[in-house]
């Protein structure tokens, strides 16, 4: 594996590990993930600001519904957009990076990676298992496939 590739692994828990090796996956409301953040503080699982489409200094315009002249206008600092998008569904996986190796054989077989302190400290949080994905193109041409043979779109994007 060359520096600048990376592997994806998928943390899971025992009971869904037959399910994902058989091709099912298991899709989580991205407002589970704003909702997280907001219970606990998190912002490595969760994120306050899924799914949120935020407009700063924005300007709202009202207008009369019968005669569509404009009522009023006023500057907003902040407006936020998101209920439409917090029910569509999220899968999950790690991106294991250049971030964490830490040693690279010399004759390009070997790798040796390491956890960040922050993934250390979410592992478990995760699942107690991982299958550990190193072409991560192929996973997702196979899942991309099989959703749209079902009618279903994707993206597929890392967490920046």
């Amino acid at each position: 594996m060359k520096k600048n590739e990376f592997v994806i692994m998928k943390f899971i828990k025992n009971q869904f590990v037959n399910d994902f090796l058989d091709g099912n996956i298991y899709f989580k409301e991205l407002r589970r993930y704003a909702e997280y953040a907001e219970e606990t503080g998190d912002n490595v699982i969760g994120d306050l600001n899924e799914a949120q489409f935020i407009l700063e200094d924005g300007k709202a315009e009202f207008f009369d519904i019968e005669t569509n002249q404009k009522i009023m206008s006023a500057k907003v600092p902040k407006i936020v957009f998101n209920d439409a998008c917090l029910k569509y569904g999220a899968f999950c996986m790690f991106g294991f990076g250049e971030e964490n190796f830490c040693e690279f054989g010399s004759n390009g077989e070997k790798n040796i990676f390491e956890f960040t302190d922050i993934q250390k400290s979410k592992l478990k949080e995760f699942g107690d298992k991982c299958a550990v994905i190193t072409k991560p193109d192929d996973i997702n041409k196979k899942i991309e496939k099989e959703a749209m043979s079902k009618g279903i779109s994707l993206k597929f994007d890392k967490v920046k």
